[in-house]
């Protein structure tokens, strides 16, 4: 019966979005609540745009946007141009380091 209820309350919230008084509600209840964005929902927000999590990165061929790390080290963001290593990029020189 329980799981049948949630499953309504999930499939209306699906349909109709959140009521601002069911959030209301949740927060009375300490249950917090948000709306869930897609990607380009979120990157129209003000508060998304006002934390500058983008950054570019690229390896001299190819460049690209990608969030950067959300911690700040002395209030400074923390950022890189360098991209993450590609697949098996550094699996030689991490074998030899540990003497595998």
């Amino acid at each position: 019966m329980e799981q049948e209820l949630d499953q309504r309350v999930c499939n209306e919230v699906a349909i109709h979005g959140m009521p601002r008084e069911a959030e209301e509600n949740m927060e009375k209840c300490l249950a917090w609540a948000v709306e869930v964005l897609d990607w380009l929902q979120m990157k129209k927000e003000p508060a998304y745009q006002m934390l500058t999590m983008e950054q570019k990165v690229g390896n001299g061929k190819n460049e690209f946007v990608t969030t950067r790390c959300p911690i700040r080290i002395n209030g400074k963001k923390f950022t890189s141009p360098k991209p993450a290593p590609s697949l098996g990029e550094q699996t030689e020189k991490i074998k030899a380091e540990l003497s595998i």
